[in-house]
């Protein structure tokens, strides 16, 4: 039985100005047991028992190693697929500031190199 779970992101770069400093507002989670596709049920509006919006919202504070993490509250475990695949979708709360430049927060891949990932 799941007890905790937390997401941890770290920041690899910025290409133009950092997202968390225009008026894009705060990284948002959405997660999804199994992967996110449009060809299976659970992608459609209506069914919403695997996937769940906005679970988690990350603030730009970072931990001292660059880390963003925050915990899923205990209602969204049954989101997380124990023995398989879950998934998170990453986002900024508004899409664009309308500048006509890129603001990008880069973030390392869930396969990046051990010596990069998380001590915990």
């Amino acid at each position: 039985m799941l007890d905790t779970a937390t997401l941890k992101v770290r920041k690899q770069g910025v290409t133009g100005t950092n997202p968390f400093n225009t008026i894009m507002g705060n990284l948002l989670a959405d997660i999804k047991k199994g992967a996110f596709s449009n060809s299976d049920p659970c992608s459609s509006a209506t069914s919403m028992r695997c996937q769940q919006y906005r679970v988690l919202t990350f603030t730009n504070t970072p931990s001292g190693t660059g880390w963003y993490s925050q915990s899923l509250v205990s209602g969204d475990f049954s989101y997380v697929k124990t023995n398989g695949t879950t998934q998170f979708r990453l986002y900024f709360a508004v899409d664009d500031n309308d500048d006509l430049s890129p603001d990008i927060l880069q973030m390392h891949s869930g396969n990046a190199a051990k010596s990069i990932g998380p001590s915990s």
